[in-house]
């Protein structure tokens, strides 16, 4: 973070128009090996990471990460950021799934800078001229960062009908066919949307953009239901094809898929549990075993990670009653269940 303090400026890249995007930036990589070179590429991409690394914030490294978000010094990172085609966004949620490392007014900090990346997604993205033209102006006034036109001359002013605060509205994603499903991922910003055409969507709600640019495809009827695994890994969808398909999320490609008796209106993935097929365990966690099967009922199991309810009745749920079960710290010395 010292590298940023001392290396960010305005207009780091020396751009001369704000009338390019920045694709359209004559030779870009050499205007950022030449301007701020490997070791603050570096510290912009990855400071967070440092920081969340640590067992304690001390003030010092709090203050500093202060002054980087709510200063001038946001927009300096961000014009790198913009360049170098990374989103921000991903080092503000880091630090946000790290909170029980800093106090909460470093926190409404990062809050503030990311209502600030995420409702400018997209002048952020494709411009950094725009990243000051295009958004200081219309920061709400209740924000603490409205400050900071005041360091910049030639800043629009908004004389009526400028917003009071942040709107609840983050991104609206759309395509041409209908949505049938929505889901959103454990990490809280990857939504996955199933679709009539039979395709399913990710968007990355922090660049506002699609994921690899193409959707997961497998299904020939509407996709009613998609559920994320409880550690994002995994996706589960269900269609109107009869079918259900398992989904790696980081390669999106279909790792399993099971035909249904009737129509898919909803799946879930339960945390994992694996199933030793060759002994009829099913293991916690931890590998503790927590239920046998017996041999003539493993035959219904399919993969441990995959729930799939069929049929019209979406309000049904398959519940197991565990009264008349036998259970004890030592295989010597088992109880039955008393409902209490």
């Amino acid at each position: 973070m010292q590298d940023q303090k001392h290396g960010l400026h305005f207009n780091i890249f020396q751009l001369k128009t704000s009338f390019k995007l920045n694709s359209e930036v004559e030779n870009l990589s050499v205007l950022i090996e030449e301007h701020i070179g490997k070791t603050l590429s570096y510290a912009c991409l990855f400071w967070a990471t440092h920081v969340v690394a640590l067992d304690h914030i001390r003030h010092k490294v709090a203050e500093k990460i202060k002054q980087l978000l709510s200063t001038t010094q946001l927009l300096y990172w961000l014009e790198v950021m913009s360049l170098i085609s990374s989103s921000p966004l991903t080092a503000l949620s880091l630090l946000q799934t790290e909170s029980h490392l800093l106090h909460s007014e470093l926190m409404k900090c990062i809050q503030e800078a990311q209502h600030f990346v995420a409702f400018f997604a997209m002048p952020i993205t494709l411009s950094v001229p725009h990243l000051y033209l295009s958004t200081l102006p219309f920061i709400p006034q209740s924000s603490p960062l409205c400050s900071l036109v005041k360091d910049f001359q030639g800043v629009l002013s908004i004389t009526s009908g400028e917003m009071k605060a942040w709107p609840a509205l983050r991104h609206t994603f759309q395509h041409d066919a209908g949505i049938c499903s929505v889901a959103v991922a454990p990490n809280k910003w990857l939504v996955a949307a199933g679709l009539v055409d039979g395709s399913i969507w990710l968007w990355d709600m922090r660049s506002g953009q699609t994921q690899k640019g193409e959707p997961l495809t497998g299904h020939d009827g509407y996709v009613y239901s998609v559920a994320f695994s409880p550690d994002g890994a995994l996706l589960a969808s269900g269609s109107l094809d009869k079918t259900i398909c398992l989904w790696d999320v980081q390669s999106q490609t279909a790792v399993y898929d099971l035909t249904t008796a009737n129509h898919c209106f909803h799946t879930q993935l339960a945390p994992t549990w694996p199933l030793t097929t060759q002994e009829g365990w099913i293991k916690g966690p931890n590998g503790e075993l927590l239920l046998w099967i017996p041999p003539n009922m493993r035959v219904n199991i399919y993969d441990e990670r995959l729930v799939g309810r069929t049929g019209h009745d979406m309000s049904t749920r398959v519940r197991l009653n565990f009264d008349k079960m036998a259970i004890g710290s030592n295989w010597a010395d088992c109880y039955t269940c008393l409902r209490q």
